[in-house]
């Protein structure tokens, strides 16, 4: 570092789809922000602290992280930086710390086969099979940190799977449908690799960009991120517009028209000065239960064990009192004692699971989401409180992005929207007190 100071940055990266019309429609591109790691509660939900990298409506996000493992790449060697506070020239390493986005993005980034195959966990290696039996649905619902043959998904397993795979074929140890059968086995799918499997030089092997050069495995380029480890499980899509959408609808749609009149009559009356920011129109969840966004779903797991009395069964209301429980204790902002939340966020879950195989809904709510909530303890020793690694203020920058595109003339949104964000960030920096 030649005497200067050295900064190490740890990076959480936002990839999403978004629409580029105003109708939020159509027209899909993919898109990738940042933001720094460790920001307060109050200042990470702010937009102006969420930084764009880039978009696309041609290439995939899967093709767009190519541009990622490129600026990583360059922010492993390190790089120099006047720092305007220091009033000093410094050096700065940058590392990825952690991915967010939906489940099928999570999918994605981690060359994962996604929710709907044999394999729907990418952390671990669970089995899902259209035909269920007692043993697999036990062993889906338990917490996974309870079985003796504890397996976690990596990026680096990942590579050294695909990399013993394309030794056997080219030995003509395994044909080529045996080949994509045993990657759908592990759980893996790798467009890339399915793309190069069959160059016979190691060197000629292309993967998923975030892990890291082929040519270069067997010198030893790490990859950019540890895989699933760090694509934490998301509350928004997996309690919000999971667990807890399927309960409702399910709940809803078994009622009768009186008791759903009832139930609206009830959702009125309750007091709702304690809750945050209550919308208006609160029956209006049970009247377009099929059309509500997150916000809706998280108003009436808070209102469902009042409103739901002498409305339905003992089963059900004993389900959505465990719905209640679990998410008071996941919207936390801060953890005081570790091992305490973990076992009180485990017990919950085991709370909810066992009203879920009690209650009529079971397969309704006995679904991947269910499982990957049920690794959330695993990822909230590594990264803390799960309110803290939510994509809401990825998503609400999505708008942004959109307005931006929107405001171009189309022929190049990409660059278009990449220039108006360059310089909005160097007018934010210079009235922020910085300097260039």
């Amino acid at each position: 570092a030649n005497g200067r100071r050295t900064i190490m940055i740890p990076i959480v990266m936002g990839g999403d789809d978004t629409s580029a019309n105003l109708s939020k429609k159509w027209n899909k591109v993919e898109s990738w922000s940042a933001q720094l790691a460790g920001l307060p509660a109050k200042m990470a939900n702010l937009s102006e602290n969420i930084h764009f990298v880039t978009t696309s409506g041609r290439a995939t996000g899967y093709e767009s992280s190519e541009i990622l493992a490129w600026c990583f790449r360059s922010l492993r060697k390190g790089c120099d930086a006047y720092h305007a506070g220091f009033g000093e020239k410094v050096l700065f390493y940058g590392m990825l710390l952690e991915v967010t986005g939906d489940n099928p993005a999570h999918s994605m980034f981690c060359s994962h086969t996604g929710l709907q195959s044999t394999k729907p966990c990418r952390l671990c290696n669970v089995a899902w099979n259209k035909i269920k039996t007692s043993e697999m649905i036990a062993s889906f619902a338990s917490s996974p940190a309870e079985s003796p043959d504890r397996f976690v998904r990596t990026s680096s397993h990942a590579k050294s799977v695909m990399l013993d795979l394309h030794h056997k074929f080219h030995a003509e140890l395994i044909s080529r449908a045996e080949l994509e059968t045993l990657l759908k086995d592990e759980g893996i799918k790798d467009p890339y690799f399915n793309l190069t499997f069959h160059q016979r030089n190691v060197a000629d092997l292309r993967f998923n960009p975030l892990f890291g050069k082929s040519k270069c495995s067997l010198v030893g380029e790490d990859p950019f991120f540890d895989g699933a480890p760090d694509c934490p499980t998301e509350i928004l899509h997996c309690v919000q517009l999971g667990i807890i959408k399927y309960a409702l609808r399910a709940t809803v749609q078994s009622l009768s028209k009186p008791n759903r009149d009832i139930l609206k009559s009830g959702i009125e009356g309750i007091d709702r000065t304690g809750l945050e920011k209550p919308p208006n129109g609160h029956a209006l969840v049970v009247q377009y239960v099929g059309s509500l966004i997150g916000k809706d779903f998280k108003l009436f797991a808070q209102l469902a064990p009042f409103a739901l009395v002498n409305i339905v069964d003992n089963k059900c209301l004993q389900l959505w009192k465990s719905i209640a429980e679990m998410t008071a204790i996941l919207f936390v902002d801060e953890i005081d004692d570790l091992d305490c939340y973990i076992a009180e966020l485990d017990a919950s879950m085991d709370t909810f699971v066992h009203a879920t195989l009690e209650s009529d809904y079971v397969f309704e709510i006995l679904k991947p989401k269910l499982h990957i909530l049920r690794e959330l303890p695993f990822y909230v020793k590594k990264f803390g409180p799960p309110k803290r690694f939510a994509a809401e203020s990825f998503e609400s920058f999505n708008k942004s992005i959109r307005m931006r595109i929107v405001g171009s003339n189309r022929q190049n949104p990409s660059r278009d929207t990449a220039k108006k964000f360059a310089e909005v960030s160097a007018a934010r920096h210079i009235v922020s007190g910085g300097y260039f």
